[in-house]
């Protein structure tokens, strides 16, 4: 008796369930297929920037903006025991992305040998990673971005990933992020314009940009550039001070350094647009049950077809603006 029977008889409930552990089996590459997709998904899952978390529809991520009192004393002077201010939690509401896998019962009555279903829902699973690549890279960069003059001003999709212009804000932003008021001067973040665009002030505003967004040894990591700056910067380098950064390449990414700091392109970036990302402060939160999880084969209700869902929940927080820099090109 064949794996399908097309008539509907009683091999329908194991061709679900070899679709559904096929897919469950799947699993893992998605996640690391996705974790490596683009230069921020590397950047972002790499060193312990991805957590896990269980439970709960919002992500509250205490903020270090403030510091505890230290007080000189000798003898029997009074001590200081006021707690320390100017930690408080910023507010997320977890973002949720499904891609369907839907195979049509035409396929099934023309694949019925159990390693070409596996073949066809191999396929659509490499569709469905592209799509989640593309769609949610995006996300993570562009969602709130309205174009160099306002930079930041848009309201952001309220269904998809705060983005890194939803916390890199153009000095002109005025939106709120994590439930705190941009007005407060402590949570911008650091901006510098090179207008001038070429590589003389590139470098110019990049180091005054770095600076600004450092403390000491605490200092940006990660420059995310569009491809034009990308070029540009490098035009300006000599040959042998070309550093590369040996992790980036071993996943496939062409890299520079500026300083300690690795420098890459994304072709999600806006033209003319240049990121300085600390990651001490920046965490993308998945859900530890809703990681690329699927839900089991069932009958479409208007369709001759059975359907499963390929389910992501999480979002991209930052605790730190002030050490976030942003350079744009507006002229």
């Amino acid at each position: 008796m064949p794996l399908i029977d097309p008539s509907g008889g009683n091999n329908l409930t194991s061709y679900n369930a070899l679709l559904t552990t096929t897919l469950q089996n799947f699993r893992q590459q998605l996640v690391d297929n996705f974790s490596d997709a683009t230069p921020l998904m590397w950047w972002m899952t790499s060193n312990g920037r991805k957590r896990t978390y269980s439970g709960g529809q919002s992500i509250e991520v205490p903020l270090m903006y403030g510091s505890t009192q230290v007080q000189p004393f000798s003898g029997y002077d009074n001590l200081l025991t006021e707690p320390a201010e100017g930690i408080a939690p910023a507010t997320f509401i977890a973002k949720k992305y499904q891609v369907p896998i839907v195979i049509s019962r035409d396929h099934e009555t023309d694949n019925m040998g159990e390693s070409a279903i596996i073949n066809l829902l191999e396929a659509k699973v490499k569709q469905a990673e592209i799509s989640f690549k593309e769609e949610m890279n995006r996300d993570m960069i562009n969602n709130g971005y309205s174009g160099f003059a306002g930079v930041g001003t848009n309201p952001p999709d309220p269904l998809r990933l705060t983005g890194l212009f939803d916390f890199i804000q153009h000095s002109t932003g005025t939106r709120p992020y994590g439930g705190i008021a941009n007005s407060n001067t402590w949570w911008k973040n650091q901006t510098q314009d090179n207008n001038a665009g070429n590589a003389a002030s590139l470098i110019e505003k990049m180091r005054t940009l770095y600076l600004d967004c450092s403390r000491g040894s605490d200092a940006p990591d990660l420059v995310l550039c569009d491809q034009a700056t990308y070029e540009l910067y490098e035009s300006a380098l000599v040959d042998d001070k070309r550093f590369v950064n040996t992790n980036a390449a071993d996943a496939g990414y062409e890299s520079l350094m500026y300083r300690a700091t690795t420098i890459l392109f994304d072709r999600d970036m806006p033209a003319n647009t240049l990121v300085m990302l600390n990651s001490n402060y920046i965490t993308l939160y998945v859900h530890s049950d809703v990681d690329m999880a699927n839900t089991p084969f069932r009958e479409a209700e208007n369709q001759w077809a059975r359907f499963s869902r390929i389910l992501w929940k999480g979002e991209l927080t930052c605790s730190n603006r002030a050490r976030q820099g942003l350079m744009t090109r507006t002229a």
